[in-house]
């Protein structure tokens, strides 16, 4: 579950505005020390998703840059020309 998901009207659950560490010591100062430990598990596994879908999408580039090139087509929407 990621962070402050459950949480509504908080405004230091927002994570956008503040560091890593900035959101830790908060956690803890309102919990106990097992919120620092779990901050950097769920910073982990946001990167970890982050990573899979950006392989996905490459993934999906190339099989639509195949596909148009079957096709006859040149160039690809997806090409960084």
């Amino acid at each position: 579950m990621m962070v402050g998901s459950k949480v509504h009207g908080v405004s230091h659950h927002d994570l956008s505005r503040h560091s890593l560490e900035e959101v830790k010591k908060t956690c803890v100062q309102c919990h106990d020390a097992a919120y620092g430990k779990m901050t950097d598990e769920w910073q982990q596994e946001i990167s970890d998703r982050i990573k899979r879908l950006k392989l996905s999408l490459e993934v999906i580039q190339r099989r639509e840059c195949r596909t148009l090139g079957q096709r006859g087509r040149r160039s690809s929407p997806w090409s960084r020309r």
